[in-house]
């Protein structure tokens, strides 16, 4: 089942209801975002548990340098020469201000949602079928990077101060007792 203003895509029942993507342009921009959400969720998701699992920390606690006045920023225990928090973030805005402005200046919607040239050295578009099939690959994956961050940022709020992984240790040690349960249904009435 399709809409009948976005034919030969899936029908999704929110958008349908909203209808979002009524307008050709507010398509195409929704599918950019999604896409650049994707994948920024495709690297937030690896960056949080790949610490935790090496035992450096969670993912909460990572940032505590920065209340600190003149705090340090460290990776992987070692400072960082430039780790202070107005350094890193002047870097930042630069780097990321560059590659979006590199991004933005592409008028064709489909180039500016997968660049090419510098953004792929490694050739995937070269093919056009293969580089379709990555097209769904990284969409699928993005979605699903999507909810695992999701989980993350629910977890937390759950049990402040602590990591996924931290919280998954703790479920499998007592699936019975440490569950959503707990924070969904209050002590106090249970036997």
């Amino acid at each position: 089942m399709s809409a009948d203003w976005m034919p030969g895509q899936p029908a999704l029942l929110i958008s349908m209801a909203r209808r979002l993507g009524e307008v050709p342009e507010n398509l195409e921009r929704f599918k950019e975002s999604e896409l650049i959400h994707c994948r920024w969720a495709m690297l937030a998701v690896p960056g949080i548990l790949v610490p935790e699992a090496l035992g450096l920390g969670n993912w909460v606690k990572a940032q505590e340098w920065a209340a600190i006045p003149g705090g340090q920023a460290t990776y992987l225990g070692q400072p960082v020469p430039w780790g202070t928090l107005p350094t890193i973030l002047i870097i930042e805005f630069l780097a990321i201000s560059f590659v979006e402005h590199q991004r933005s200046m592409e008028k064709d919607p489909e180039k500016r949602k997968y660049p090419g040239g510098a953004f792929d050295p490694l050739g995937y578009s070269k093919d056009p079928k293969k580089f379709h099939e990555y097209k769904v690959k990284e969409i699928k994956n993005g979605r699903l990077a999507l909810l695992a961050f999701v989980g993350f940022c629910v977890q937390q709020s759950a049990y402040p101060g602590t990591g996924p992984l931290e919280n998954l240790a703790t479920h499998l040690a007592d699936p019975w007792h440490n569950n959503i349960g707990d924070i969904i249904i209050p002590s106090s009435i249970l036997p």
